[in-house]
């Protein structure tokens, strides 16, 4: 069951993606509608975060079962609350601090928001984003390394 949250966390993503298209202005200004554009920056984040949190429990799952030999099934509701609250948590603080908008042709936290902040929108954009996955994903490949050697000399 734990993919099946995976694939419909990577649908949300892919759905609030394409949304991203709906909102670029074709006519070479470069404008965004900006409540829209904070609204899908907050989902497209909180989607790509949740897609990370469940690709990491799982991860976390096999490397319980494979390596430890034991069943984790019963934390599957913590597994899943925490994908959810989590993402939630961590997108809202660029929602507080209105750093959603136009970035580039994508709307998502703005490292260049009111020119002087530069350094804190880019501290931002790694706190809330860059930061938590490259560790997660980190963590997730010595896990998956774990898993292949100790499966693999059994």
């Amino acid at each position: 069951r734990l993919a099946a949250y995976q694939v419909m966390a990577s649908l949300l993503h892919a759905s609030i993606v394409l949304c991203q298209f709906a909102f670029m202005n074709y006519d070479g200004s470069g404008r965004l509608q900006s409540v829209s554009c904070v609204a899908v920056g907050y989902l497209f984040l909180m989607a790509a975060l949740m897609k990370v949190c469940f690709g990491s429990w799982i991860t976390f799952h096999l490397f319980c079962f494979a390596v430890l030999l034991k069943n984790m099934k019963k934390l599957e509701p913590l597994y899943v609350v925490s994908s959810i609250l989590i993402p939630i948590a961590i997108s809202s603080i660029p929602l507080t601090t209105k750093s959603y908008g136009p970035s580039g042709e994508w709307c998502m936290v703005q490292p260049k928001r009111c020119g002087a902040n530069y350094a804190a929108g880019e501290i931002e954009l790694l706190a809330v984003w860059f930061g938590p996955a490259v560790v997660l994903l980190v963590l997730q490949c010595i896990a998956m390394l774990t898993i292949i050697i100790t499966v693999y000399y059994r």
